[in-house]
Order: C-alpha cells, then sequence, then structure tokens
C-alpha cells in the first residue's frame, strides 16, 4: 500500500499495487502483476504470514563465556537423562534468560543488565531434605555452620566479633 498524498502533503488516500495493476487496463498484465507482487520473498521471509523469520542457531552475538556457560548448563541436563537436542534447547533457553541474549555488539542483549534469577534457581529448588528433620537439628546445623564462618574469619565467639 502506497499512501497518497495532495500538494500541501495531507493524506487524501491510500492505493494498493492491486489497484495500480488493475488500472493499467489489461487483465492479464495485471493478473500476471498481482502474482508477482504476492509471492513471496527471499529465504528468510514466512510464505504463511508474510513476516520476516528470525535466523535460528547464529550464536556469532554470544561471548565466549555465553557458550561455555550453555556448555555446561547442557552437559548437566545431559546427567540426567535428557536428549541431547533438548539439553541443548533448555541450555540456550537458560543463557538467554539470563543475559537476553548474545552480549556482543549487535547482539539483543548488548548493553542489558545481567538478571541473576536462572542461576540462583537451581539452589532454591533445593532443602527437601533439612524441610523433612526436626527443628532442633536444622538449629543445630545452623549454628555450626555459624561457628565455621567465625572460625574462617579468625574469630572465636560472636562476642569477640562484636567488640572489633
Amino acid at each position: 500500500r502506497l499512501p497518497v498524498l495532495n500538494r500541501e502533503k495531507q493524506l487524501v488516500g491510500v492505493i494498493s499495487l492491486g489497484d495500480l495493476a488493475r488500472g493499467a487496463g489489461d487483465k492479464k498484465l495485471a493478473g500476471e502483476t498481482l502474482q508477482e507482487i504476492s509471492e513471496p520473498g527471499g529465504p528468510k521471509r514466512q510464505a504463511r504470514s508474510g513476516r520476516f523469520a528470525m535466523p535460528r542457531n547464529d550464536k556469532s552475538k554470544y561471548t565466549d563465556k555465553q557458550k561455555r556457560q550453555a556448555e555446561h548448563i547442557e552437559a548437566g541436563y545431559r546427567r540426567r537423562g535428557m536428549s541431547e537436542e533438548e539439553a541443548e534447547r533448555r541450555a540456550w533457553a537458560t543463557v538467554n534468560k539470563i543475559y537476553g541474549g548474545g552480549e556482543k555488539p549487535g547482539g539483543s542483549g548488548y548493553g542489558k543488565p545481567v538478571n541473576q534469577g536462572p542461576i540462583r534457581k537451581g539452589g532454591k529448588k533445593g532443602g527437601a531434605a533439612s524441610a523433612g528433620r526436626p527443628a532442633a537439628q536444622r538449629s543445630a546445623a545452623a549454628k555450626k555452620a555459624a561457628r565455621t564462618r567465625l572460625k574462617k574469619r579468625g574469630l572465636k565467639t560472636r562476642e569477640s566479633w562484636r567488640r572489633r
């Protein structure tokens, strides 16, 4: 469709290429013209919807770090018995969720903040083992963890930490 403007550059109508072909007077020429117009474009064009298709499997805008992360995530899925194809699909979906796409210039994730949520998700899914233990046992484990953290800092007790 083409806009039709008057001399003052105001829109006065819209004309389609089909209208132009029919206005030529020659029905055969009009049919050929409409057929040419209606054909889908090149290989990146989808025939049914008429929209451009997104390029698939092009990893050129991903950094080496993103590629390594995807491989690592994929290996984890493979260890759990997932098919290679599904593991790769999920791994790249996770990397895309984290970065929003490739981080190199021209990639959809370039300049976007990193989303740490998908990275932490695995840790959030745990805890089923401790949930089944009694409260006293969980409390003792928490106290032991606190003592270990203090010891690693070179402190004996919580009081010595407070005095600093």
